[in-house]
């Protein structure tokens, strides 16, 4: 594999689904030299948890002037443009992306290899197995953790590290593949959840932050019980 994107994601939290992206670092390497770097921070629609900015040091005031992820997203997937990706815990940046590429109506398929399933099934003497342990054992200092750029950069040194351990004896590992996360068939609203929904807010005068259109039918489930087992009473 010649030629490669490293991607990291800093988020609000754990969950594809319900946290947001606030910072995408990538870099585009080529015959194992890093040659471009894609980097940019997100504004988010809720306020970044405090955990959060201990972790990352990435605040509000950052990103409040920043473009949201339906400017940043087409822009990072051009800078893709179509090539293998490589992550640390491929799985998590991934099925961030294609949540919100899937939001956004555009197609991500990528293929891909992940550092931490190369450690796990390599490496086993180490006893963790995080990007922060890999580092030390391959002496690589990464003196930005925790901030996307940083960790994209420290993750291609990994690669590489393990690439001259480990590729001659297991080629398969280090081969790109179809990456595990899926994202989940969005079911739309009935006619009749929207038509009781609708009627529930407007009898209740209960302002949501999305339209009508935007809500799902899970959802449009659990606001329409919420609201009849506290407001109708």
């Amino acid at each position: 594999m010649k030629e490669y994107v490293c991607v990291d994601l800093e988020t609000t939290g754990l969950s594809p689904k319900e946290n947001e992206i606030i910072e995408i670092g990538a870099v585009r390497v080529i015959n194992n030299e890093v040659v471009e770097v894609f980097s940019e921070l997100i504004r988010p629609s809720v306020s970044i948890p405090s955990r959060i900015t201990m972790i990352t040091g990435i605040s509000n005031s950052m990103v409040k002037n920043k473009d949201d992820i339906t400017k940043v997203l087409p822009r990072f997937i051009k800078f893709l443009g179509g090539l293998p990706i490589i992550a640390h815990n491929i799985n998590f940046d991934y099925g961030f992306l294609l949540e919100k590429a899937s939001k956004q109506k555009i197609t991500l398929d990528c293929m891909g290899v992940d550092t931490l399933r190369i450690a796990r099934g390599l490496m086993q003497e180490l006893s963790s197995k995080s990007l922060a342990s890999l580092c030390e054992h391959y002496n690589v200092i990464n003196a930005n953790a925790h901030r996307a750029s940083d960790d994209a950069i420290a993750t291609v040194k990994i690669f590489e590290c393990m690439k001259k351990d480990y590729i001659e004896d297991y080629p398969e590992m280090f081969a790109p593949r179809q990456i595990g996360y899926k994202v989940k068939k969005i079911q739309s609203v009935t006619s009749n959840q929207k038509e009781q929904l609708a009627s529930l807010l407007n009898k209740h005068q209960i302002k949501i932050a999305v339209t009508l259109e935007e809500v799902d039918r899970p959802i449009a489930s659990k606001l329409i019980n919420y609201i009849t087992q506290y407001y109708e009473r």
